[in-house]
This record gives C-alpha cells, structure tokens and sequence, in this order.
C-alpha cells in the first residue's frame, strides 16, 4: 500500500527541470544578452557547463529579485524587452538547483547565441568611431568626457531613423548621452585639449539631445513616423561618464547609425523634469537623513503620445515613480522604480506609446536615502549632498520622449516647456546654486572649459537652453523676460554688495569732502571776525588765509 502511494506521489510530483528543455530557454531570453563573450557582464552562461557551476548562484540572485536587472516594477504600461521571470520560470530555476543541476538531451539544447559583436537591429547603413583612443585609468573618481564624431553627409532625401552604439571598454563604460550639434563649439573644446574630448558630463546645451545608451539598455529604432535629417557638417558628441574598474581600459566606441527614405510624419520632442536633471529643485539631502523626498509636476497643454521615458538619480537614490492624472480624473502608473541602482540604468521605451491629453498632469517622485544604512551611499561618514554632476552629489531626473503630428505642435509643446521652466525659476534656491557655481561642481555649465564656472555662463546656459524652446519671434518679449530674472537672481546679486560698497564709499568721501569744506568755512569766519575787531581790511582774509 504505502509502494502504491509513494509511486502516485511521483507521478503527481511535477518533474525535474533539466538544463536543455527547461533552463537553457529561459537563461537565453533573459540573461545571455550580457552573460557572453563581449556582452559586459563578468561571466557567461550560454554553454550547460557555465550555468551548471553557477547553478546555485543563478537561483539564488533570480529568487532575491537581483537578476535579471530589471528595475521597472509592475505598472498600468509594459516596456518592450521587460527582462521580468514569470513564477513558473522562477520555481525552474530554484527547483533544477536544488536538483543538481542536471543537463538533460545537451544534443537537443537551443544554440548558444553569437559573441556580443553585431548589431541587434541589424547591418546599419553607416558606422562612425571615436576620433582617437581614450584610455580610462585602473583607479581614481569616475570620469565624464565628451568625445566629438564627425557624422557623414547625407544625400537629400535620406534621414536617420536609429543608431546603436557599443563601447570597446564595456566594463568601466557606464552610459552615454548622445546629442548633435551644429555650432562647432564641441569640437573647438576638443581640439583645444592635450587628450581625445573635453571634460563635462554634456557641457555644450546648445547641442540637441539625440538619445541615451546606458549598461544593459537594448538599442531601438526611433518610433514609426519619426526621423531625422542632418545638416552636412553635424557632429555627434558622446557624452561619457566611466566607472574605473580597477584596470586600466581604452576606450574607442562605435556608433552605428540607420538611415531610411521617408520623410518624417511626426516630430519627437525631449523633456527633462526636473528641469536640467534637477539644477533648480534647492536639492539638499542632510547628512544621516534616511528618507528625503523631492516632488515635481508637469502639466501638458496639448495632445502627445510618451513613447519612452528615462529615470535618473546617482548612488543616494532609492526609489522614484511618474504617475498621470488625466483630465477625466483617472491616474495610471507610468513608470515605478523601486530599487534605484546607479549601476544599472535603463532607457525604457513602452510597448505601445501611451496616449496624454492636454490637460494632464504628471507628478514625479524621487526617494534617497543619505544615511550609514544604505550600502551604496559612497561617502563615510555621510555629508550633506546638493544637486552636482559628480557621482557623489545627487540628480533628479525623468526625460520624456514625446510625439506629436506637427512642427506647430512641436513649437507649441517647446513654448509650454519654456513657460514651465521659468515658472520654475522663480523659486529657485539661487543662493544655493551660486554656492554650487562658487564650488565649481556645475562642470556642464563651463562654456570655457577653463575648469571654473561663473554666474555669467549660468546665465548664457539657461538662456541658451530657452532659446532652444522658442521658435516664433513673438516669444522675443518672454525670451527678455527669462534673461531679466537670471541677471537679477545671479548677476545682479553678486555684484550688489560691490554696488553697496562704491555707494558707501562716495558717501564716506562726500561726506569727508562737506565736512573738510565746513571746517575751513568756520576757519573762515573766525578769522574775519577776528580782523574786524583788530580793525584789519576784511578783503585781506580769504578762506584759505592770509
């Protein structure tokens, strides 16, 4: 009897997962685009011989949660390329483990994908590199850099709908801004230097941002109707921040660019918020603090579709979400991060863009904790931490990708944002911004690259960056407006109490030279008075005497 309940049980007992029906499927969706050669993470799992010797780690880590990293929670919206185990895929994990690991018909196993060389999108119709090497040293603070590529000329009629990029030193390369510019300054800072680029993490905000690449972000295609056409003689300019590993790497990146013969039927607009990752947000994080919260809200006055959205923080960060209250009362959850991780970034781009009527508004929430509890805090004992561009200060920051059918949407959207960022000035800390300016910490503001920032280059960036937002001359009277209020918060503070001063000092001077000029006037006097009573001529006393 007990034979015949035992050999039922084994029958309703789910059977053992092996490694080449049930792991291997599993690990090369959701792991193996950056556990193999060249993919950027330290080991390999695309033979059984790799995940077998890490069997135990590999459940362990998916179990916690740590991998595969994925950061996005559950949301009302999913991402393309969510890297997220099922339950199911998870108890396989845990259950081949914990049973040894075992391998199954290998003979039948899927075929360990390609080393990391291609292109995920394919042979792109054009590749450009680094102009010259940059080594990244084995130890020292983390390095931003900005590295100027000279982009083909296109014939007429062609426009560039995509690129990937790949880093030749993936292990210390943390991510990427891409932006185009047209104005030469770039490249005039790079030729300028003894070594390839100029530092600043994106220092040149006349350059339009074109996209972000950070560890672990799969390349996309720009969204369908969305294209650009470049100007001849645009450079791209790779803003980079590494992370040295403790060995020393050079750097000599390639970027794969991706052309089509379609004009452009929409126009896709980049929004940071907080304005500029967090400058006027008064970001003060107290030493020891463990929960510190910083709020912000954009509110769209027409018609757009978000088609992908990336979050930004540094070490301190904990978690962040964007939540939309549409007009009909409704909210959805757009984006919900709940352990922020600086090492593993993510551009993440919806399923299906997401349709924001005018009138919605945005709110963002970003948590940090500053305390000794945090084990990614990078400073021992903790100290205050302000808005800054190194790894140790702190950002906020949720950049919108949006779509919208039209140039005169486009304009309209850039006119709002503008309104919304002086709006925003209005109550910045500005003292705490000139304190940041006196410290030297706003690298991407230093126009002259001369290692220090001057409440000038505030001005000329912010009015640089609104003057990007405008494209209609009757917005001159707002454009005066915005450059009015910088100059008085910042300019005209600074030398206030120069003007004070002077003012102070002519009074002193004046007010010595009245009472010089009454001593000598009762000097004067007395002398006069003095001669008429010795019966002396009274033309014969002057002021100065006789």
């Amino acid at each position: 009897m007990l034979q015949t309940l035992l050999a039922l049980a084994a029958l309703a007992a789910p059977p053992t997962p092996d490694y080449a029906a049930d792991v291997a499927p599993i690990l090369q969706q959701h792991c193996v685009e950056c556990h193999r050669e060249g993919g950027g993470a330290p080991m390999e799992f695309t033979s059984y011989a790799d995940a077998r010797r890490r069997a135990r780690m590999i459940a362990r880590v998916t179990q916690s949660g740590r991998m595969p990293p994925w950061k996005a929670g559950e949301g009302d919206y999913h991402f393309v390329g969510e890297r997220i185990l099922s339950d199911d895929e998870l108890a396989t994990l845990k259950a081949w483990a914990q049973a040894g690991a075992p391998g199954g018909d290998l003979d039948n196993a899927p075929a360990p994908p390609p080393p990391a060389t291609g292109w995920v999108n394919g042979e792109p119709d054009a590749i450009v590199t680094m102009e010259a090497p940059f080594t990244i040293p084995a130890e020292g603070p983390d390095i931003y850099r900005n590295f100027v590529v000279r982009l083909p000329d296109l014939p007429k009629g062609t426009y560039l709908k995509g690129m990937d990029y790949k880093p030749s030193a993936m292990s210390v390369a943390h991510h990427v801004i891409f932006t185009l510019d047209t104005t030469g300054n770039p490249r005039r800072l790079s030729d300028a230097s003894d070594v390839p680029g100029y530092d600043g993490m994106e220092s040149n905000i006349e350059t339009e941002r074109l996209g972000i690449w950070a560890l672990g972000s799969r390349p996309h295609l720009f969204p369908e109707g969305v294209a650009l056409e470049l100007e001849p003689g645009t450079d791209m300019v790779l803003s980079t921040h590494f992370h040295p590993s403790g060995k020393e790497e050079t750097e000599v990146a390639t970027v794969a660019l991706y052309y089509t013969q379609e004009p452009p039927t929409r126009r896709f607009v980049g929004l940071d918020v907080p304005f500029s990752f967090g400058l006027l947000t008064n970001m003060r994080i107290p030493a020891g603090k463990k929960h510190y919260e910083l709020t912000d809200t954009y509110t769209l006055h027409q018609d757009v579709l978000l088609s992908d959205i990336f979050p930004h923080a540094h070490y301190l960060g904990t978690k962040m979400d964007a939540v939309a209250a549409f007009p009909d009362g409704t909210t959805r959850t757009l984006i919900t991060i709940k352990d922020w991780d600086f090492a593993w970034q993510e551009h993440y781009r919806y399923e299906t863009p997401v349709a924001l009527p005018a009138g919605t508004r945005i709110d963002f929430t970003f948590h940090y904790d500053n305390s000794e509890s945090n084990p990614r805090n990078p400073t021992s004992p903790p100290k205050q931490v302000t808005w800054g561009p190194a790894s140790d200060d702190e950002m906020a920051c949720m950049t919108l990708g949006l779509i919208v059918d039209t140039e005169q949407q486009e304009a309209a959207l850039r006119h709002d944002y503008a309104n919304w960022v002086y709006a925003t000035l209005q109550n910045a800390d500005f003292g705490l911004l000139k304190r940041l300016i006196h410290q030297g910490k706003l690298e991407r503001l230093d126009w002259n690259n001369d290692g220090h920032v001057e409440a000038g280059e505030v001005v000329h960036t912010v009015a640089s960056v609104i003057h990007r937002m405008w494209t209609t001359p009757d917005e001159s009277g707002l454009r005066t407006m915005l450059l009015m209020e910088i100059l008085r918060r910042t300019v005209w503070e600074d030398i206030r109490i120069y003007v004070y001063i002077g003012a102070g000092v002519i009074a002193v001077l004046l007010t010595g030279a009245t009472g010089l000029t009454g001593w000598l006037v009762r000097r004067w006097l007395r002398k006069r008075k003095a001669a008429r009573q010795a019966g002396a001529p009274l033309n014969s006393v002057s002021p100065q005497g006789s």
